[in-house]
């Protein structure tokens, strides 16, 4: 089996949408108010297809510097590394300036959430969680 820089690549990928989307989806689910959630879910997967639609472009021309063993076949995965240290960094401030939530309950059917107004009635639209 011959491991190519791009099957590394896919399985990065993979493995960083399986980390980051549930911790992500999490987040806007603690942090929207329960009436605009929906919104806030959507702002998430358009910010995500924005992201790859404009960055897609100019990664891919850094990619292709590093179809070659020369010092520029770093360059995408500085770039890369770059904005994930931004991210994180972004995420640290929001953090401790209290932004963000850093422990809240767990939205789970037997857990009722903490900013439906009346948690002892279900959603006449039948929209809960068996």
């Amino acid at each position: 089996m011959v491991i190519t820089p791009a099957g590394v690549a896919v399985a990065l990928l993979v493995l960083g949408h399986l980390v980051a989307g549930p911790v992500a989806l999490d987040l806007v689910a603690r942090v929207a108010p329960v009436e605009r959630r929906g919104a806030y879910f959507g702002l998430l997967a358009s910010t995500g297809g924005m992201a790859v639609l404009v960055l897609g472009v100019p990664l891919g021309a850094l990619y292709d510097l590093a179809e070659q063993a020369r010092p520029a076949a770093a360059l995408p995965w500085a770039a890369v590394g770059a904005l994930a240290a931004a991210a994180a960094v972004a995420m640290a401030l929001l953090l401790r300036r209290g932004h963000l939530p850093t422990a809240g309950p767990a939205l789970h059917p037997d857990h009722p959430d903490p900013d439906d107004p009346d948690p002892d009635h279900p959603d006449p639209r039948g929209s809960e969680i068996p």
